[in-house]
């Protein structure tokens, strides 16, 4: 409660101090790219999903406008490691992307990183990589799995595609053994294209990871950089951010949770 109190007293300053600036305030431009629930668009472009929510309140509580836009992934880090943007949604934390971004003290959403089958394709799976080396798997293009993924990739079969989709279709086709997802992105692709009942996802998950949002070292900006962080410290320690997940169906487990 003390925390939430002062952060909450460092927000009311923060607001005041965007709301009564004499200079117009920038526009913080985040990108991302499409995460079933954490971010979509409708036919319209209109951006939508927790990400968006979560961003909105951030900009009600520090006065700072925040606009979002949608790109490849790929292209969506790059334009963050070199600047052209000032924020990304949504990455999981990796070394790599440590050298380019600065993420936020706490995450927004949790994922589990799954393998998935075809149904009638009987394949034995404990949690060791190496047992798979004599299978071809699909793993998307920029996505980070984390370590143990990384360090097993000498002994795998693994071929990078664009989407989520198009992994799922090349399972479906018995283009490839495995696709590695997180089960979110796998349970919406498998709903949309009719296959629940010609895939299954494999247990145990091989990683929990959770998602955040980072600001681009190339356009570091430590005033908004510290607004932001507070206040979406407040909306986790406050509950709001659970709530706003529970929208979606989606559960979350942050600071006021432990």
């Amino acid at each position: 409660m003390i925390i939430r109190f002062i952060v909450l007293c460092f927000i009311v300053a923060l607001t005041g101090r965007a709301v009564n600036a004499q200079d117009a305030p920038d526009v913080y431009v985040f990108r991302g790219t499409f995460f079933p629930f954490i971010l979509e668009q409708d036919d319209e472009g209109v951006p939508s999903g927790l990400s968006v929510d979560i961003l909105n309140r951030i900009s009600e509580l520090t006065g700072d406008p925040i606009v979002v836009k949608m790109y490849p992934w790929t292209r969506a880090l790059q334009m963050a490691k070199v600047g052209t943007a000032q924020g990304i949604i949504g990455p999981y934390l990796s070394a790599e992307r440590e050298k380019y971004l600065n993420y936020t003290d706490t995450h927004f959403y949790e994922d589990r990183l799954v393998l998935l089958r075809r149904h009638n394709r009987s394949i034995s799976w404990q949690g060791d990589f190496t047992s798979l080396s004599t299978y071809t798997m699909l793993a998307i293009n920029g996505w980070a799995y984390g370590p143990e993924f990384e360090a097993a990739l000498p002994f795998l079969n693994v071929e990078k595609v664009s989407t989520a989709e198009l992994a799922l279709n090349m399972l479906c086709k018995e283009r490839a053994d495995l696709v590695a997802l997180n089960e979110r992105n796998a349970l919406f692709e498998m709903k949309k294209e009719g296959v629940l009942g010609e895939l299954s996802i494999m247990e145990p998950a091989f990683r929990t990871v959770v998602g955040y949002f980072a600001f681009s070292r190339e356009r570091e900006n430590s005033a908004f950089e510290n607004r932001f962080n507070a206040a979406l410290t407040l909306l986790a320690t406050s509950g709001e951010i659970r709530k706003l997940s529970a929208n979606y169906g989606l559960s979350y487990i942050g600071p006021a949770d432990e």
